[in-house]
């Protein structure tokens, strides 16, 4: 939103929610009031997108017999 506010030059008027999917990856809903150029949102989207909570899913990691295995954790949240 800092970026979309930025390129449009005044404080836009928007409501979001982020949703889990299946797989619970974040999902992103948005209206935005007003009118901007559709070039310009993808190119915003562009520039701010980063994938930094889902790993690369080019090769598998856990199948089988061979599944991650989670530490407990104690009161304090340490493993």
């Amino acid at each position: 939103m800092q970026n979309l506010r930025r390129v449009a030059g005044y404080d836009v008027q928007y409501f979001a929610t982020v949703e889990p999917q299946k797989r619970f990856a974040p999902h992103l809903h948005m209206a935005i009031r007003g009118t901007l150029p559709r070039a310009e949102i993808k190119q915003i989207a562009a520039a701010t997108y980063h994938q930094v909570w889902w790993p690369s899913v080019d090769e598998v990691r856990f199948e089988g017999e061979h599944l991650p295995v989670w530490a407990e954790r104690d009161e304090q949240g340490e493993p």
